[in-house]
Parts: structure tokens; C-alpha cells; sequence
């Protein structure tokens, strides 16, 4: 049953990225639509990241879309990511091989961003993802100095936004110097402007090291304009994670869902699930991860 066909008091919407299903970008709307689900994010399309698509493609997948009936929350961009924070001879190290992302310096990730807001008004939608820059000392700690310059490179970024009518979503990710919620509620304070929100990325909060619930959500609850869902493991011996269905996992999703909920959050949570099923499909690691948030759901009595 699709988790909106609900009558039940309220409702939280379920969304995808559509690379977790397959890089082939019709045959993930198929299953996206057999599952019941009304949003996608763009991310990687055909194997290419969004920003680096042919107009011919971008007329495609806009074409897919419709054929699909479904909306896009948001362009899932990569801006700022594998971008230098201090100047354009640092050394960048890729996040992984299976994770398409954009390369180049700060003029660069300007342009870059530039067309990920074309794409979003081409694809109906106010949400641009970006990221708080590839930390180049896992160990660095935010601190003053680090944080004006956050604030200073974003000031362009944000006019362009301003300009635009477009909201930028900060993503929290432990690859960048803003690894939680709470740091990169700061930056957001500091900036003061309503056209730059917070993407809340639970997984990636506890991989920088914070509890995700209620620790880490106590900071962004009142700024969290999107959201991504995938659970995990972490062996904290060896300093790693796996990627589980959600559910199966350690952090607390029940209580995560029931908290949106209660603080009427309005946006889209999109399954980023990167869990891969004991036979190498993504598509099946997906279709779990969907069935155990659809579960927490069903039993809060919330969608």
C-alpha cells in the first residue's frame, strides 16, 4: 500500500534518491512507481551526475518524469563538495568510487551551482542540495577561523539562491568540515538567510561521531527543510560502518519519525539506503530499507 493512500491523522512524505534503485534512470521510475512512491531526488542520471546531463538528456528524464507521474523534491547536487575550502591546490581525495561527484575549484562549483538551479526550475522545485566543503584533515576541528571562511564562501552561493527564489539544503556529511547537524546549524545561524536551509542526514551524523536522536536533531529541528534515511552498524574497532536496511540498524528511527511528526515536519525524507543485498543488488538492499521505514510507519500510525 503507497504510504500516502492513508487516512489516518497525518502524514510524512517518503521520497528516493533514484540512483539506489539503478543508474538506469526510466528503469528506477518503474520500481519507483510499483513501490508507491510520489518523490524522487536527481542525483546521478545514467551514470552521470544531474549537473553534467545533455539538454537532450534533461529533456528526457523531464519527459520520464511526467510519463510517471511523479515530483521531484530536490536537485541533489554535489556543489561544494570535492571543492577546496582555502585555495585551488589542495589535494582532494574522492568520497568513493561508486559516488559521482563534481571536481574543481571554487569558480567551478559557482558554475556548477548555477546549473543545478536551472535544472531545479526545470524540474518544478525550490531545494538545491550543496555541501560544506571536502575537509582535508579528518581531525580538523570547526573552529573560528574555519567557520568565517565556511560563511564567506557561501555569501556568493547564497545570492545566487536569493536571485533565484531557490532554497539551498546544506547537507551534514562527515566527508566535509560541517559532519553534523549541529555544525552545520551554525554556519546557517551565521548566515541569517531564509534561502539557505538544512538536508539532515542522521547516518552521516553518526558517522562524525554524534548521537543522531535526540542529540544531534535538537539543532536542526527548526531549520530542516529535507531529509535523507539510511541505517547502519558501525564496528567502532575498526573504524567502519555497513549499511543496513532501515530498521536493522543502530540509530533510532522510530523515535526520529515520531519526532517529525509531533514538529509537523513538512518536507520530504529520501531513502539513500547504500545498502546493498546479499545477492549485489542495490535495487533489493533499497526495497528493504522502503519495507522497514513503511513498517516504523504503519506502527506509529503516522503516514
Amino acid at each position: 500500500m503507497p504510504l500516502e493512500g492513508s487516512r489516518r491523522r497525518s502524514m510524512l512524505k517518503v521520497g528516493i534518491i533514484t540512483h539506489e534503485l539503478s543508474k538506469d534512470f526510466e528503469y528506477a521510475l518503474e520500481v519507483v512507481k510499483e513501490l508507491g512512491i510520489k518523490y524522487i531526488e536527481l542525483h546521478s542520471l545514467w551514470n552521470k551526475t544531474i549537473e553534467n546531463l545533455s539538454e537532450k538528456e534533461v529533456e528526457k528524464a523531464k519527459n520520464l518524469v511526467k510519463k510517471y507521474q511523479l515530483m521531484v523534491s530536490n536537485i541533489s547536487s554535489t556543489c561544494f563538495l570535492l571543492c577546496p575550502l582555502w585555495n585551488s591546490r589542495e589535494k582532494l581525495r574522492n568520497i568513493n568510487e561508486n559516488f559521482i561527484a563534481l571536481w574543481g575549484d571554487y569558480s567551478d562549483h559557482l558554475s556548477y551551482l548555477k546549473r543545478s538551479i536551472q535544472l531545479a526550475q526545470v524540474f518544478d522545485t525550490d531545494l538545491v542540495r550543496i555541501f560544506g566543503f571536502r575537509k582535508m584533515d579528518p581531525y580538523q576541528q570547526l573552529d573560528k577561523k574555519v567557520l568565517n571562511q565556511i560563511h564567506h564562501k557561501f555569501e556568493e552561493p547564497v545570492k545566487i539562491a536569493e536571485q533565484a527564489g531557490i532554497t539551498l539544503v546544506l547537507e551534514n556529511c562527515p566527508y566535509s568540515y560541517l559532519g553534523e547537524g549541529r555544525l552545520t546549524s551554525k554556519v546557517l545561524e551565521q548566515i541569517n538567510s531564509k534561502n539557505i536551509k538544512l538536508l539532515w542526514d542522521p547516518a552521516n551524523a553518526t558517522s562524525a561521531g554524534s548521537e543522531p536522536y535526540p542529540k544531534d536533531y535538537q539543532f536542526v529541528r527548526d531549520n530542516v527543510a529535507h531529509i535523507h534515511f539510511r541505517d547502519l552498524i558501525t564496528d567502532k574497532v575498526n573504524k567502519q560502518v555497513k549499511f543496513v536496511p532501515i530498521g536493522k540498524g543502530e540509530i533510532n528511527y522510530r523515535a526520529i519519525l515520531q519526532a517529525l511528526q509531533d514538529d509537523g515536519y513538512k518536507g520530504v525524507i529520501s531513502l539513500e539506503p547504500e545498502c546493498i543485498s546479499e545477492n549485489g543488488s542495490p535495487e533489493s538492499g533499497t526495497k528493504k530499507s522502503f519495507d522497514g521505514i513503511k513498517k516504523i510507519l504503519d506502527n506509529l500510525k503516522v503516514v
